[in-house]
């Protein structure tokens, strides 16, 4: 929030220099927050999305500095939670369908089913 403020208060007016070493500032702020934490995601994209917008203080090379240290993050957010969730117990509601020796056995069904006495196609 208090990042928001300072991209908020620059002037186009205000130093080069010091815009330019405000830049990995940001990019820190955007690798350090925790992207699975959806308030802190969603402050950070707003950082991200302020800067997009403020490019009357910044150049389009640290625009999309900022922007692409905060879609890191978000990427590697996934990738961590999509490594959690397969290493983590599988959720006991969730079907994932047939494994090899239910379809024998539906088969086999399906055989004698089509063996019974007035069965079609049998």
């Amino acid at each position: 929030a208090d990042a928001r403020r300072l991209v908020a208060g620059l002037m186009p007016c205000d130093d080069r220099q010091s815009i330019q070493d405000f830049v990995p500032v940001l990019c820190e702020l955007m690798s350090e927050y925790s992207p699975g934490q959806l308030d802190e995601r969603g402050l950070a994209e707003a950082l991200a999305n302020m800067v997009e917008r403020r490019c009357d203080v910044f150049s389009q090379a640290q625009v999309k500095e900022v922007v692409a240290t905060f879609e890191h993050s978000v990427d590697q957010a996934i990738l961590d939670q999509h490594l959690d969730d397969r290493d983590s117990d599988p959720d006991p509601l969730f079907d994932p369908g047939p494994d090899e020796e239910d379809a024998a056995e539906d088969e086999d069904a399906q055989d004698l089913w089509r063996g019974a006495p007035g069965a079609r196609g049998g």
